[in-house]
């Protein structure tokens, strides 16, 4: 809430998830007084300040929406059945996303890689025209040019953000595609093993916080910014 009125450097969501997720979060956080977000690991940029239409990067063009439009018709109903213990993330306007279910004992990477290889999907897989990726919980049908870095840099000429004076944060492999272009880098130590080597090697200008989930973004914030930690972290 500092950061956003202005006593602290902005704070952007660079997201996996979709424009209703970002649009909460950033009502609980006071509404961050900034314009544009990334959402759906790249493939736009959001404004929850103005509420215009989102504005897709450029790697998504015409024949990427045309495949995308026939995976969310012909692709979706099939893949939920094939694999039960998957339940679909309601919505995205663009990529695909599953939620593995409560209970489920198959891990997110062994799924994408049995969707790479199904009747369905391998074909355009083969052909690059679709990517899939996972997360801890989650797996995402996204077009193979776009990832979270592409949309950083749309970001960040459109908005005149200098990547090498900011601080990144993330907790996925996937991350690293932006990650990789800040001058600092942090993740919280839930972050998958990849991610957290990748923080690791930055020496003094990457930090892997103690803390998991949001306590460990605020513990990175306030190490790299000198802003002082909360009493409900100086406490643990």
């Amino acid at each position: 809430r500092e950061a956003n009125i202005g006593q602290n450097p902005n704070i952007r969501f660079c997201s996996g998830r979709n424009v209703p997720f970002v649009e909460a979060i950033s009502l609980i956080m006071g509404r961050p007084n900034v314009s544009w977000v990334i959402v759906e690991n790249g493939i736009a940029l959001y404004n929850s300040l103005t509420k215009e239409a989102p504005l897709f990067v450029p790697g998504v063009t015409a024949e990427t929406k045309k495949t995308f439009d026939w995976l969310r018709q012909k692709a979706i109903l099939q893949i939920l059945k094939d694999y039960p213990n998957l339940s679909l993330w309601p919505g995205n306007m663009f990529s695909i996303t599953f939620s593995r279910k409560s209970g489920s004992n198959m891990a997110t990477d062994e799924i994408r890689e049995s969707l790479a290889k199904s009747r369905l999907l391998r074909r355009l897989v083969r052909k690059r025209i679709i990517r899939i990726i996972c997360s801890h919980n989650s797996i995402s049908i996204v077009p193979p040019q776009v990832h979270k870095g592409t949309a950083v840099d749309f970001l960040a000429k459109k908005e005149a953000i200098n990547p090498r004076q900011s601080l990144g944060i993330g907790d996925s492999k996937h991350d690293i595609s932006f990650l990789g272009k800040m001058k600092f880098v942090g993740c919280p130590i839930n972050a998958d093993n990849p991610c957290q080597e990748f923080v690791k090697g930055r020496g003094n200008s990457g930090r892997v916080s103690r803390f998991c989930h949001a306590m460990g973004v605020i513990d990175i914030i306030c190490h790299f910014t000198g802003i002082e930690p909360p009493d409900f972290l100086k406490n643990i």
